[in-house]
């Protein structure tokens, strides 16, 4: 029923989401969390032990670079659960393994597949596509090799009323707003406490930041290109 900002990237192990588990909250990962922002744990059964812990792992866009399908499937694919820790390693897992055929290889070979690791659900948001979607990927061709794990893709295009319901219609240009300022932090040089929407007031703000933009305020002052 809440939100947990974590300080340690440890926290996305399995182990570890239990805590989250009995707190009943979901995380909200550290800075440069490798493929994901944030982590809803998830619970196989009514037993909370380390088995039966999976997750839905969330990455999260706001600009406009990741606007196409193909972009978003690869911010989903991306995403790996043996990397990320999420499932230990078959090493350390010490869990049970059975036997399998790989029926598409030109030599039958023997493989191991996991046995102990529950599926999970991969999920990307890019707020900024300009067509809203909700799209499910056809599931990954399994392949045959030491780690493998079962995922379901989802994919939510837009921030709208037709993506997410509990936006009203008439909330949709608020929350587009919202975006607008997130992809500009900056705009908050157009808003002069003395002079709101003054061009010299906005050019004095961003001259106190030199060179932290293209806008010709940022530079102008020290700096002058040729041509």
């Amino acid at each position: 029923n809440h939100v947990v900002r974590v300080t340690d990237s440890g926290m996305v192990k399995r182990k570890s989401l239990g805590l989250l588990i009995a707190r009943g909250a979901a995380m909200m990962c550290v800075e440069n969390q490798a493929s994901i922002d944030l982590l809803i744990p998830v619970i196989f059964g009514t037993t909370l032990e380390e088995k039966n812990i999976s997750a839905i792992l969330i990455q999260v866009k706001n600009s406009t670079r990741f606007s196409s399908e193909s972009s978003a499937y690869g911010l989903v694919s991306a995403i790996d659960a043996f990397r990320l820790e999420l499932f230990p390693t078959l090493e350390k897992s010490g869990s049970t393994r059975r036997r399998t055929m790989d029926p598409d290889a030109d030599e039958s070979r023997e493989c191991m597949e996991r046995t102990d690791v529950r599926p999970i659900i991969r999920m990307a948001f890019t707020f900024a596509s300009t067509e809203p979607a909700v799209k499910l990927f056809p599931p990954p061709v399994r392949s045959f090799h030491r780690s493998t794990f079962t995922a379901y893709d989802i994919w939510c295009a837009g921030l709208t009323h037709e993506v997410f319901k509990v936006i009203r219609h008439n909330e949709e240009e608020t929350y587009q707003e919202l975006l607008r300022r997130s992809l500009s932090p900056h705009d908050s040089y157009a808003y002069g406490q003395l002079n709101p929407n003054d061009p010299e007031v906005e050019a004095m703000h961003r001259a106190m930041h030199p060179a932290v933009s293209c806008h010709p305020a940022h530079y102008q002052s020290f700096f002058k290109f040729n041509g």
